[in-house]
Parts: structure tokens; C-alpha cells; sequence
């Protein structure tokens, strides 16, 4: 288990998002959630970015059934803008104060509790988490039921009720700002990126394991890893390896503590305008590492 995520997260997280941030709108980030039901998952994403009224919305996909537009209109408080009413609404208000969510479509209301909660699931057991209760709303015995939520990390847990009973959705694998966290190994994925100019990126890939035993690494040929360029829309416009050669042997690498990648690359002239970075490790092993961060060209 991740029992040493909450230092180690916080420390990565510090350059990319702010402190309190409950839901990280950083783009290209993404939450996956383990249902308690037998193939059951929850997918959220976080997207390119908007500009509506001079204001900068994120697209996030998977908190409900439509891909909503959301910024963080306060700091404790996250709106979406309803295309009916040209107008923000609340999407996640974390002051106490009642408000309509829409997480589902029973037309329930939101409550955040004033005090921290102590949430204990597949990432670890933390105490200063923050729980949103649910209520009311027009479908008999369904619904959403409660959301646990915990600073620069988002969404832990979402409960739901229906005819069949509670079912409860876990984070088990998250991708925050370019570094990957997993619930089943003490290993993470990283990516972080530089933009030198226009056509330059300057790319690091690391690799940490702190779970006491060596990751190896089978590799087909003499690659090690890749990089590609996305647009806003997530056409891919830039495969690093496309242009490249490498030799046709096998080889490994042995993580004990750390490894450690670094590449500059030319994508050729990007206009500007938002783009993510994806790196991933070549490797052979059903396990596979990848991760993505977002940049801006201005």
C-alpha cells in the first residue's frame, strides 16, 4: 500500500498546483476508481482548457454523464458553466453551505462537513480528508450519497445507492500534474516538462521505486522510451520515435531507488495554445508506465 503517499505526494504536487486544492484542474490528470461491485469503475479526466467571459475552464469528463467546463471560482469553491443559463453553477462547494450538485441526475442537494474526516481505502489512511454528504432529490432510494475529497490529491471515494444497495467507488490510481500513483506498488511514474521555445521541449521521465525490492525492466529493442504531442482536441501531432532508429537487441534496466530519463526534442513550430506531453517507458512487461503533462505555448 501507498502508506507514505501523503509527504511524498504534497512535495510533488507543490509546483503544480495550489495548497487546499481539493480537485486539481490540472490538464491531462486523471482518477481512476475500483468499484465494490465485481467490474465496476469510475474514470474522471481533466482535459484542454476554455476561455468563456474571460474567465479559464478545464474540461472534465466522468464526474457525471456530460463533459462539463470547470474552473475554481473561489477557494473553496468549484463552478461549471451551464450553457442554458450562460452562467456558472456549483459544482463543488466546500464552505458548508447547501448547494444543488450535479453529480447525478436526481436533483439532489450537496453538503460539505465543517470538520476533517479520516478516510482509509487503497491509497493509504489519511485524517485531514474532507467529506460531501447528499440528499433529497427526486429518485426513490438512488443517488449519490457522499464524496471524500483530500487536498492536492481530489476525489478518494464516491458512494452511491440504488435498488441493488450502497456500492462505493475507491481511488486506486491517479495522475496528478505528470506523476502517476498507483495503489497496488510503491512505485511512481513522473513526467515533467520545459518549453525552451516554440520548437523546443526539454522532457525528464523518472521513475521511483521505494518498495524495498528492484523493479526490472525488458526491453525489445534499444529503445527505452517515447514521447508524443497532443493538441487540444488529443490528435497526436508529434511522435518522438517516428524519426529515430534504434538497435535490435533486448536489453534491461534494474530500478533499485530511482531512474532518471532526460530528452530535448524539436515538435516542430507549435501555434499557440494548449497542448499535453505524454511519456512512457518502452518496456516489454505486462506492466506498463506512462504519464502526461500539460504546457502552454503563448
Amino acid at each position: 500500500m501507498f502508506r507514505f503517499i501523503p509527504a511524498f505526494l504534497f512535495s510533488l504536487l507543490s509546483f503544480t498546483v495550489h495548497a487546499q486544492d481539493l480537485f486539481p484542474l490540472v490538464q491531462g490528470s486523471q482518477w481512476v476508481y475500483r468499484g465494490s461491485f465485481a467490474g465496476e469503475s469510475l474514470t474522471i479526466k481533466v482535459g484542454g482548457e476554455r476561455q468563456i467571459q474571460g474567465q479559464t475552464y478545464h474540461e472534465v469528463s466522468g464526474y457525471n454523464n456530460e463533459t462539463l467546463l470547470v474552473r475554481q471560482s473561489e477557494k473553496n469553491t468549484y463552478v461549471y458553466w451551464d450553457e442554458k443559463t450562460k452562467r456558472d453553477a456549483v459544482l463543488i462547494n466546500f464552505d458548508g453551505a447547501e448547494y444543488a450538485s450535479p453529480s447525478s441526475e436526481c436533483q439532489q442537494q450537496g453538503k460539505a462537513e465543517g470538520r476533517p474526516v479520516t478516510y482509509e481505502g487503497p491509497l493509504g489512511k489519511f485524517d485531514n480528508a474532507i467529506a460531501v454528504r447528499f440528499f433529497g432529490g427526486i429518485c426513490a432510494d438512488a443517488g449519490t450519497t457522499g464524496e471524500v475529497y483530500l487536498p492536492n490529491a481530489g476525489m478518494l471515494r464516491r458512494t452511491v445507492t440504488s435498488f441493488t444497495g450502497e456500492r462505493r467507488f475507491d481511488l486506486v490510481y491517479a495522475q496528478i500534474g505528470g506523476v502517476t500513483y498507483l495503489s497496488d506498488a510503491q512505485v511512481s511514474f513522473g513526467i515533467s516538462a520545459t518549453v525552451l521555445s516554440a520548437e523546443q521541449i526539454a522532457a525528464r521521465l523518472t521513475l521511483t521505486n521505494r518498495s524495498g525490492a528492484n523493479v526490472v525492466l525488458d526491453f525489445p529493442s534499444g529503445q527505452r522510451y517515447d514521447f508524443q504531442v497532443k493538441n487540444a482536441r488529443g490528435e497526436v501531432i508529434y511522435t518522438w520515435s517516428a524519426t529515430r532508429l534504434f538497435p535490435a537487441v533486448t536489453g534491461q534496466e534494474t530500478v533499485k531507488d530511482e531512474l532518471v530519463w532526460t530528452e530535448t526534442f524539436s515538435a516542430g513550430t507549435l501555434r499557440p495554445g494548449s497542448y499535453t506531453l505524454e511519456g512512457r517507458i518502452a518496456n516489454s512487461d505486462a506492466k506498463k508506465y506512462s504519464a502526461s503533462v500539460g504546457f502552454e505555448i503563448r
